[in-house]
């Protein structure tokens, strides 16, 4: 808490409690905040919680109505990141009021809490088909849509950052988003397969590769068609309509 003091202000709440796919009470780990990999997932046996405490837990709609209270018709940005349990935040029910209210998203995917029991690519897709929401891979300066554009290797539990857009809520940043999609496919080409790609730890490419290659194709044929793939990425999914930023 004291990390942050210097920027409280009255737009700014700090809450002491738990994030989950239910409302009541948690055991969270007593470490010094800012530590990475301590969430729910490290409480599991009586040992561990000794070293815990017991802390309100909230859903993400609840802390809306009780804590936030106030919150605006439509929210401009909603970051999660609880170390591995990000869809049960988001995906079992307890966020449902809020995400119809969400312009931005972002979440993690990884191997951590209880991400191995869910799948990347039923995760977007509840996301755009509750919600509207388009997702996409988040890089350095990069992204690579997910929705209407999921490849299986996708689903592999790496590490990554997924931003989600409501195009409906924010056509603008929408469009500029899939503008910036659509110039990685220019520069994707079938020539390049991975040996120039810039994503933050080059994720899509390196999944693409790895799993194409592992299937036993030859490398033309990965390449043939990984072009077949980009070129089918360059739809959106069905009812969905962006105009482009350059036409805003």
């Amino acid at each position: 808490m004291d990390s942050i003091s210097k920027y409280s202000t009255t737009n700014l709440t700090v809450t002491h409690a738990a994030a989950g796919a239910n409302h009541g009470v948690a055991y969270f780990p007593k470490v010094q905040a800012g530590i990475e990999y301590h969430g729910m997932c490290t409480v599991g046996d009586q040992t561990t919680k000794r070293n815990c405490e017991e802390v309100p837990m909230y859903t993400v709609d609840s802390y809306i109505k009780e804590v936030v209270r106030d919150a605006p018709p439509v929210i401009d940005f909603l970051s999660v990141d609880v170390e591995g349990f990000d869809w049960d935040v988001l995906g079992l029910g307890g966020a449902d009021s809020t995400l119809k209210r969400v312009k931005y998203l972002e979440f993690e995917y990884h191997s951590f809490g209880n991400w191995p029991k869910y799948t990347l690519e039923n995760a977007t897709n509840v996301l755009f088909e509750k919600f509207g929401m388009i997702c996409y891979y988040a890089g350095i300066d990069e992204l690579w849509r997910l929705t209407n554009c999921f490849q299986p290797y996708f689903n592999r539990h790496q590490w990554s950052n997924v931003a989600c857009v409501n195009p409906t809520l924010d056509p603008l940043l929408a469009s500029r988003m899939e503008d910036m999609f659509q110039r990685q496919l220019q520069t994707n080409t079938e020539n390049e397969f991975c040996e120039s790609c810039i994503w933050q730890w080059r994720i899509p490419c390196f999944q693409r590769r790895n799993y194409l290659l592992g299937q036993g194709m030859s490398l033309d044929d990965a390449k043939r068609l990984v072009a077949e793939q980009s070129e089918r990425c360059r739809g959106l999914p069905n009812g969905t309509n962006i105009d482009s930023a350059s036409n805003g």
